[in-house]
């Protein structure tokens, strides 16, 4: 267990405590609120992707930090591309969780080229992984445009929870509401750890280390369910 493991670990304690704390009906508001925030998120990102991708550089430069860190995996171009069992060694080595992972290696085939425009091998992971990327830059901004709105909303919500009968009941449903809660906002945090560890951060690099040496943190990190929700856009 290091570090990393044993700061998620206590945050996800902190928030089953504050969640006993605060009583159900109360962590339940902020609870449901994260996910509708994530439902929300799911159909504003796509605009929020296509924005960014066709109205800004954003994309574009994107893309050139990816195609420069790409070059750390792929040399020896002419062979790799002749070479299927090399390239999905080389995808297997990225910095990303293994749904992702899976996702490269489907659409690594002529169709798959064909449909990104792109010819070679390098130039494939450099373009996908751009789209992804956007895509998960959309998905971050969307889910905190979200949520901002929907926590607006929430605070009248709150008021129930001071009715006396519900007393007992809304401590413990809040125990465990805040458990919910801090699992959301744990994979949440390794999303956005995801999309960092592209732009080849130190701290990022290094956070996506620790989680990959922890049983713990790999197993949160690699059953993101978030991840896969939002699979559909993220291409």
């Amino acid at each position: 267990m290091n570090w990393l493991s044993i700061v998620v670990l206590a945050f996800l304690i902190f928030t089953i405590i504050n969640g006993f704390r605060r009583g159900l009906i109360r962590t339940v508001i902020s609870m449901v609120s994260v996910v509708l925030a994530v439902i929300l998120a799911s159909f504003i990102s796509p605009h929020v992707s296509e924005f960014l991708e066709e109205q800004t550089p954003v994309y574009d430069k994107i893309q050139e930090i990816c195609e420069a860190q790409m070059e750390n995996y792929v040399s020896g171009t002419e062979e790799i591309d002749r070479d299927g069992e090399k390239q999905s060694s080389i995808i297997e080595e990225l910095p990303l969780p293994e749904s992702l992972k899976n996702s490269l290696l489907l659409n690594n085939t002529a169709e798959g080229y064909s449909q990104l425009v792109v010819g070679t091998f390098g130039e494939y992971l450099s373009v996908y992984i751009a789209h992804m990327l956007v895509k998960g830059i959309a998905a971050v901004l969307s889910f905190i445009l979200a949520m901002i709105l929907i926590r607006l909303l929430s605070f009248a919500l709150e008021s129930v929870a001071q009715l006396p009968v519900l007393s007992s009941i809304n401590r413990v449903g809040g125990g465990l509401a805040g458990a919910v809660q801090g699992i959301l906002i744990v994979w949440i945090f390794f999303l956005i750890i995801t999309v960092l560890c592209n732009f080849d951060f130190a701290w990022c690099r290094e956070m996506y280390q620790l989680i990959q040496e922890d049983t713990f943190l790999n197993f949160w990190y690699n059953n993101n369910v978030l991840l896969h929700f939002m699979q559909g856009f993220l291409g």
